[in-house]
């Protein structure tokens, strides 16, 4: 992966094998830990970019706890509030700037369970 200052030239991208989505997950797992805490019923909000790896991965841990994901086409603080709101929305995750906007708005994101949970990626 490159730096666009350091070589503007190159792509910036790397290819990453399916199953690098998976190791974490599973090397937890036989470590009997549990870092994400998906329970049965949860609905996650994914606020990221498909392309961007944050969004990749908690999309793909999702799919692979058997949660709902509700994926939003392109993340504002209103329509957050409002899938949390209709969708029952659990836990989400979503860039570091949401992050900021959406603690701006903790109280109107709080669920029906209480649970708050939010994984910012920068």
């Amino acid at each position: 992966m490159t730096a666009a200052r350091l070589a503007p030239e190159l792509p910036k991208g790397v290819v990453l094998e399916h199953r690098s989505f998976f190791a974490v997950r599973n090397a937890l797992a036989t470590a009997g830990l549990d870092w994400i805490d998906w329970r049965d019923g949860d609905r996650s909000l994914i606020g990221m970019a498909g392309f961007h790896i944050g969004g990749i991965w908690w999309t793909t841990q999702g799919f692979a706890a058997g949660v709902t994901n509700v994926v939003m086409r392109e993340f504002t603080t209103a329509g957050a509030v409002e899938l949390i709101r209709t969708l029952g929305v659990t836990t989400r995750v979503h860039g570091a700037g949401a992050t900021r906007a959406a603690r701006s708005s903790a109280a109107s994101c709080a669920n029906a369970s209480g649970r708050a949970t939010s994984a910012g990626v920068s």
